[in-house]
């Protein structure tokens, strides 16, 4: 069989593509096609390639098949080595760029140099960067500093981000200055942002700037679509969380799915929770099954209030295991009702060794009934809510209602021309007060202040 038949044959090319590559690649002569087929199937069978990615690749770089099995061995060996990573993460590099398998070794520890050099990273560092650009070690040292320069000079961005930037994706050295500034374009047009709003976007996760504009006008129509969004939203959701723009249309479709059918959400539901916390998109089918059993359990929850709480609060996909289960603790220690953790997850955001005092200081004044019925009450420092009730205490007349302890700054200042600040210097939440709610606590029937509660208060207190 003739190169370009078994080009056809095998890689489903038409007969003008299979003659291009032929061309570009002189080494792939005639009456090999054995040779060539064996050494698919071991670059398959190595890196664990579907059918689809193998024709991809070699479609891309037909070069690959001049190494031989043993050659192509060495080289993936060397990358797993030299970087300290796993086959499979070798394999998603040679996906992403497959001729880092005809680049000389000396080549690659050089451009590594370079990077060491120039950005000061460390070794770890430009292992996990490589991982998911390895594009990067195409690049010498000239083009990087000429691309230190572009992004300072067209964006504003200065080496000391841009550093941090990279060790996010590295995909900004890849793109040339015309195709950077014309893409920063399309997102000023498309996404309404100003200059200052794009590099924010850049800063929090760059490698969405490694797709085309077509393929985010896809992303686009993909979540209005799929999600149910409307384009407004989906805009304003990827200026915050631009990450959301990087996420295969596969992989979002069947998040959507497997959340409204695991949860039994609608359609505006899951939107209305997607809009909040876009960072579920990034949990894989595991994950979220661990984390809905992991809150069942801790929580005594039936699915319908693991539910509700989902839909109260989707960001509590978010908290660590060893997180809840501190604060857990606290809300147990203070006999937080159930249902008003379901109607206010959130409670369980709270800083650590913090929750008890909160309460404990609004509990002076206020009922339980009146507390655990206030969303947010625990999101304020502790040393506001003592200064503001101080205040109410010694320079207002009459009781204060919760809602004037909890109101916003500037409702507060407009209120009682009185600054927070201002307050917490005046009036002090001292040593003397919290052994005062210590003993209020007990009164109670609650569990006191742990060792761990009351020495994050004395290191509070030092930092005052």
């Amino acid at each position: 069989m003739k190169v370009v038949e078994f080009l056809m044959t095998y890689f489903g090319w038409t007969e003008q593509d299979a003659i291009k590559r032929k061309k570009i690649v002189q080494f792939l002569s005639d009456d090999r096609d054995e040779v060539y087929l064996r050494r698919a199937e071991y670059i398959q069978n190595l890196l664990g390639l579907t059918d689809v990615e193998l024709v991809d690749t070699i479609s891309n770089s037909p070069q690959i098949l001049s190494l031989t099995e043993k050659r192509f061995k060495k080289k993936i060996e060397f990358y797993v080595n030299y970087f300290n990573l796993k086959i499979e993460d070798v394999a998603k590099m040679f996906k992403l760029e497959p001729t880092i398998v005809t680049s000389a070794e000396e080549t690659v520890k050089q451009k590594v140099g370079n990077y060491k050099k120039v950005f000061n990273f460390s070794h770890q560092e430009i292992s996990r960067i490589v991982k998911n650009t390895p594009q990067m070690l195409d690049h010498s040292e000239a083009l990087i500093k000429k691309r230190i320069e572009f992004y300072e000079t067209e964006f504003g961005i200065n080496k000391a981000d841009l550093t941090k930037m990279l060790k996010k994706s590295a995909v900004l050295l890849s793109l040339s200055g015309k195709t950077a500034t014309k893409r920063r374009d399309f997102y000023k047009k498309e996404f309404g942002v100003t200059d200052e709003e794009f590099v924010k976007m850049m800063k929090s996760d760059a490698s969405f700037f490694a797709y085309s504009e077509q393929a985010i006008k896809n992303k686009i129509k993909l979540f209005t679509t799929k999600v149910k969004l409307t384009k407004e939203e989906f805009l304003r959701m990827a200026k915050t969380a631009p990450r959301v723009l990087t996420f295969a249309e596969e992989t979002v479709e069947r998040k959507v799915d497997f959340y409204k059918k695991q949860f039994g959400l609608t359609d505006a539901e899951f939107a209305k929770i997607l809009k909040v916390a876009p960072q579920l998109l990034n949990l894989s089918k595991e994950n979220i099954e661990q984390k809905a059993n992991f809150y069942k359990k801790e929580f005594g929850l039936t699915d319908a209030e693991f539910v509700q709480m989902l839909k109260n609060s989707p960001a509590i996909m978010g908290y660590s295991d060893d997180s809840v289960i501190e604060k857990r603790k606290q809300v147990e220690d203070i006999q937080v009702p159930k249902e008003v953790i379901v109607k206010f997850p959130n409670i369980l955001s709270v800083p650590k060794n913090t929750l008890k005092l909160r309460y404990a200081i609004l509990r002076q004044v206020f009922s339980r009934d009146v507390i655990f019925a206030r969303p947010n009450w625990y999101l304020m420092n502790q040393n506001k809510s003592f200064a503001r009730l101080a205040y109410f205490v010694n320079e207002r007349s009459g009781k204060p209602s919760l809602s004037q302890i909890m109101d916003s700054e500037k409702g507060f200042v407009k209120s009682y021309k009185a600054n927070s600040d201002d307050l917490m210097k005046k009036y002090k939440l001292t040593r003397e007060a919290f052994v005062g709610f210590d003993d209020a606590l007990k009164r109670e029937g609650l569990a006191k202040f742990s060792a761990d509660e009351h020495k994050t208060f004395e290191e509070d207190l030092e930092r005052q």
